[in-house]
């Protein structure tokens, strides 16, 4: 009886897992047929994007290389296929943070963490 109910977590552990993973994919999926395809480095691995790299060497280093090598806005493969937009530009980053729409949505957390950093910037 006990190994049959380990089973059944086992198993409904593996279903939320694979769940998880097909709404990422999806997400994936479908935002990149939406959004124009930027350049950028290749993904060494489908289920890290460049993750391991940027842990594993300098990344303030890569990001530099990238912007000479992309361009002020590019995008940056992340795990299990998603992509991230990254800017570079005063100009572009100034706009994004200034506009409050749908088209850049910001959530509270990261407002108050843009408003912290712009206060201790004041001082």
């Amino acid at each position: 009886m006990h190994a049959l109910l380990n089973l059944k977590a086992l198993a409904a552990l593996c279903a939320a897992v694979g769940s998880w993973l097909a709404y990422k994919i999806f997400l994936g999926t479908r935002s990149r047929a939406r959004t124009t395809l930027l350049r950028g480095p290749p993904a060494k691995n489908w289920l890290f994007g460049v993750s391991k790299q940027v842990l594993d060497g300098d990344a303030a280093k890569m990001f530099e290389d990238w912007t000479k090598e992309y361009g002020p806005v590019f995008q940056v493969p992340r795990p299990l296929g998603a992509r991230q937009i990254v800017l570079t530009d005063p100009k572009a980053v100034a706009h994004f943070y200034s506009k409050e729409s749908t088209t850049y949505m910001k959530s509270e957390f990261i407002k108050a963490i843009i408003t912290s950093v712009v206060n201790i910037g004041r001082l």
